[in-house]
């Protein structure tokens, strides 16, 4: 099983795991508070999505630190599944790389 990876202040982590996982995905998550560990699932997104790669012009602007952080992994149904214990559902998929 894939387990998820949490990306909590870690920009260049996550930009580094995007790049060897393009087969990936991942949780785009608000923090709920200042602590790691603290938030709750937001959207499901392929690792190749282009709202994480460079055809954002947003691309790279504060994925993890701030309001944001990131859930990784190489199973969609991991993460949703994660979605689940954190939320207490799935989080939707993306319009865009989900379809």
């Amino acid at each position: 099983m894939a387990k998820p990876e949490l990306f909590w202040n870690r920009e260049g982590d996550l930009k580094v795991w995007l790049s060897r996982h393009e087969d990936g995905y991942l949780l785009n998550c608000f923090k709920t508070g200042g602590t790691e560990g603290e938030y709750l699932p937001y959207k499901l997104h392929r690792a190749s999505c282009g709202s994480f790669t460079g055809n954002n012009r947003r691309t790279g602007k504060n994925w993890t630190n701030k309001r944001f952080c990131k859930v990784c992994s190489l199973s969609a149904d991991a993460l949703q599944r994660h979605a689940e214990t954190k939320g207490g559902k799935r989080a939707p998929p993306c319009q865009h790389c989900m379809r």
